[in-house]
């Protein structure tokens, strides 16, 4: 009898874990650590982000570092994990949309110093302007109007 108990037990732990028709279908793990100085052109770079943030308005060039932990996998889903940083270059005329729905914020209160060191490394990244900082919450967003230029910090961190 302790036979045939372990031999059910067994059959509903296969369908349930996935080996069975019932499995979920799976995707691909998002878990990431990049920069975006690892993809040789700027199209494989925007490409990169759109798998992460979504882009309000066109973005001519960026520059970020994603780091992402997906636990939407294994037997027990559960929510995800990001720190996102990400330098946008966009037209001057899309700079308000990027702040849509966010909270004005004083840039002294916000740590902007990855978003400036790009500027030390790259001179199209030079920020010499003051931003203007919104946040909510898990979320920052600075521009920089007079470079066109957006940066923006999502996290689960905050």
């Amino acid at each position: 009898m302790q036979t045939i108990y372990a031999l059910i037990l067994s059959m509903m732990l296969t369908v349930s874990l996935g080996s069975g028709c019932l499995s979920q279908p799976v995707r691909p793990d998002l878990t990431t650590d990049k920069r975006s100085s690892q993809f040789a052109t700027e199209e494989a770079r925007l490409a990169f982000l759109q798998r992460y943030a979504k882009l309000i308005t066109p973005v001519q060039a960026t520059e970020f570092h994603i780091i992402y932990h997906d636990n939407s996998g294994g037997l027990v889903a559960g929510p995800s994990d990001w720190d996102i940083r990400a330098l946008l270059k966009v037209r001057p005329d899309d700079m308000p949309k990027w702040t849509a729905n966010l909270q004005p914020a004083s840039p002294d209160q916000i740590d902007l110093t990855w978003a400036k060191s790009f500027g030390a490394q790259n001179p199209a990244w030079r920020l010499t302007s003051q931003p203007q900082v919104y946040q909510k919450a898990g979320m920052v967003v600075a521009l920089f109007a007079p470079e066109s230029i957006v940066f923006i910090w999502s996290t689960t961190q905050f």
